[in-house]
């Protein structure tokens, strides 16, 4: 037993052993590095930080100053003042041949605490209000053009809605009067049709390849004159008298102004 303790007992001069002490040696330096590097780091930055507020501060303690400077008018005690009363002038008066016609305050001083060109803020300030000029143009055009758009679409809906009332009222109306078939019908889907008229394929008529608003203007003219009928009003008038003279028209438009 004793043999095999001493057979376990590490080599305090092995390879092995020596080649751990290094890589823990070696570890801690690059801890202790980056800890250092982290540490330097943090004390520029908080000294950056206090620059920074205390040369805010400073501008702050310039600008107040100057402005308390600005406003404080010059006293009697001012050697500047003591040789302008000796030349006559006295206080709250203006320069030269004409006081009254003079300027009594001092020119506003505007300090320019920048390295600007002297007629940069100026071209700044012209330019950012036609910019913003531009942005109200263009916020204008782009509300303009989607009222538009949506006037034209809710106009063409419109549209689409009485042709497609007028041609079913013209189709109960034709078949009333006896009329079997006509154009200005809307035409039946395949799932509509008998089982031999399936497999025909619906031709377009020459009516149907019109324009909505012309297809329109003529289901309305046949609906008038043939029936007496306003799809607008919704009457079935009793003669022509009748219709002109309780119908205001024969368009959505003269039906809307009333």
């Amino acid at each position: 037993m004793a043999e095999a303790a001493e057979e376990e007992e590490e080599d305090f001069m092995s390879d092995k052993f020596i080649e751990r002490i290094l890589v823990s040696e070696s570890a801690d330096r690059r801890k202790s590095s980056q800890r250092s590097y982290t540490q330097i780091r943090k004390a520029k930055e908080a000294k950056q930080r206090v620059a920074e507020r205390a040369s805010s501060q400073k501008h702050q303690d310039q600008e107040r100053q100057r402005q308390i400077s600005l406003s404080t008018a010059i006293d009697e005690s001012n050697k500047g003042f003591q040789l302008l009363a000796k030349m006559g002038y006295r206080k709250g008066e203006g320069l030269g041949k004409s006081p009254d016609a003079s300027i009594t305050e001092p020119i506003k001083v505007d300090i320019k605490a920048n390295r600007e060109g002297l007629g940069l803020s100026t071209l700044k300030r012209e330019r950012e209000k036609e910019l913003v000029e531009l942005g109200v143009q263009a916020s204008k055009r782009l509300h303009h053009d989607f009222e538009s758009t949506q006037r034209q679409r809710f106009a063409e809906q419109q549209l689409a809605r009485d042709l497609h009332k007028s041609r079913r009222c013209c189709e109960q109306l034709d078949l009333d009067s006896g009329i079997e078939h006509s154009d200005y019908w809307i035409a039946q889907s395949s799932g509509d049709r008998d089982d031999d008229d399936t497999a025909a394929e619906h031709v377009p008529s020459p009516f149907e390849q019109l324009e909505p608003a012309e297809q329109l203007r003529i289901v309305t003219r046949h609906l008038r004159e043939q029936h007496r009928y306003c799809i607008w009003c919704g009457i079935k008038f009793g003669d022509e008298g009748d219709m002109a003279q309780n119908c205001p028209g024969d368009c959505r438009a003269v039906h809307d102004d009333t």
